[in-house]
């Protein structure tokens, strides 16, 4: 049969009651405990090497690490998932209350220690931004620790925030019946958010290195292959075959069936087109882009060689297409070079 150790309770001179339990003997308590009023809990103060034999559940205040500490059964774990503690230490002198921390805080987050006893908020300190103020001057000669928390679990709630002292710069993490955002304020303004289609930037955006990105929709395409007029201004389809490397991921919206363009991205083209359609030096020849089987934009010369038109033209990705067509005013058979005969397409502005 186990001995049962005996608690006392003592009253103390200013009304308050002490539980006194033997050195080697534990207070059990087989119900709640609750707490009145503003009464606060202190929760042991020690070492890592003062950690005692470990049983699961046990909580202390690691004062080695600066951080709240439990037993999970195999281990001393840390309360939270991601934490960063900064340490501020000052002397006191018998006057000075108010002492400037290194970083931010408030009541909540920061745990103060006098000559490594655990002082309890708001009855013996405040703090707000990163002053930290007492409400009787610590003695001369007393050691003041300061320990300042910064936690980042993982809360399951709609809206999450994390924020400075005051409030107005802050990351909420809001989850909506329509979406998920991410939103960036500073200084009680909404800076940027991210959503799952759609990142955000309200200000101007400073970017020091590369902008880098998976798509590139870019392609130039070319042909090699003799070109034969009919005359009278007579327009042949170019078929701009490979002959030179192809660029980017639009190659494959090009058919060499059809001799078509079709981007399967919607928004803003750039191309550029070139031809040799050059039939005599008083000849006029030319070159021009359709959109969907009609001329979008056209351009001739009288004596050119090697006509070239350029145009912005909005695609809406799915079924618009451009062809390329030119004309000489004689018959005339030309040969083609890829640095001659080409078109370049590019996507300026993606559709909203």
């Amino acid at each position: 049969m186990s001995t049962v150790k005996t608690a006392s309770i003592e009253g103390t001179s200013d009304n308050d009651f002490v539980v006194v339990v033997p050195s080697d003997g534990n207070l059990i308590i087989g119900g709640g405990l609750e707490f009145g009023g503003d009464a606060t809990l202190s929760i042991p103060v020690g070492t890592t090497a003062q950690r005692p034999t470990g049983q699961t559940g046990m909580l202390r205040f690691n004062n080695t690490d600066g951080q709240v500490e439990i037993y999970n059964g195999s281990g001393w774990s840390g309360v939270g998932t991601t934490e960063s503690v900064t340490l501020d230490e000052f002397d006191g002198d018998g006057s000075t209350v108010a002492f400037s921390l290194s970083r931010t805080g408030s009541s909540a987050s920061v745990w103060v220690s006098i000559n490594g006893t655990v002082q309890e908020v708001t009855n013996t300190y405040t703090v707000s931004g990163s002053t930290l103020t007492f409400n009787e001057a610590p003695a001369t000669g007393d050691k003041i620790q300061v320990r300042n928390f910064f936690s980042a679990n993982t809360t399951n709630v709609s809206t999450s925030i994390i924020q400075d002292a005051d409030g107005d710069t802050k990351i909420q993490v809001e989850e909506t019946a329509d979406e998920d955002v991410i939103r960036f304020d500073i200084a009680g303004t909404e800076k940027a958010s991210i959503a799952a289609s759609t990142t955000t930037v309200k200000n101007d955006l400073v970017v020091e290195g590369a902008i880098k990105s998976d798509t590139f929709n870019y392609v130039r395409r070319s042909t090699n292959t003799s070109i034969t007029y009919p005359g009278s201004y007579g327009s042949v389809t170019i078929d701009y075959e490979d002959a030179e490397v192809d660029y980017g991921s639009t190659d494959a919206m090009w058919s060499s069936v059809t001799d078509r363009f079709t981007p399967t991205v919607a928004g803003l083209w750039y191309f550029r087109a070139s031809v040799d359609a050059y039939s005599g030096a008083t000849q006029e020849c030319g070159i021009a882009i359709n959109l969907n089987g009609a001329a979008n934009a056209s351009t001739g010369t009288i004596g050119g060689i090697r006509p070239q038109i350029t145009a912005h033209i909005y695609m809406n990705g799915s079924t618009d297409y451009v062809q390329f067509t030119a004309y000489a005013q004689s018959a005339t058979t030309r040969g083609q070079g890829a640095t001659t005969s080409f078109f370049e397409a590019l996507l300026v502005k993606q559709a909203e």
